[in-house]
């Protein structure tokens, strides 16, 4: 039997958004889309 986990790791407002309280901006903003598709195709 094989077990998989997918596993996002603090994807939150604070990080990402411009006005978050330790965002980190633009880098963190461009992999949303990537995060999303793997979550779907998981």
């Amino acid at each position: 039997m094989s077990n998989k986990a997918l596993v996002v790791v603090d994807y939150s407002y604070d990080f990402v958004a411009d006005d978050g309280k330790l965002t980190c901006g633009a880098a963190g903003q461009a992999i949303e889309p990537y995060i999303v598709e793997r979550i779907k195709a998981y």
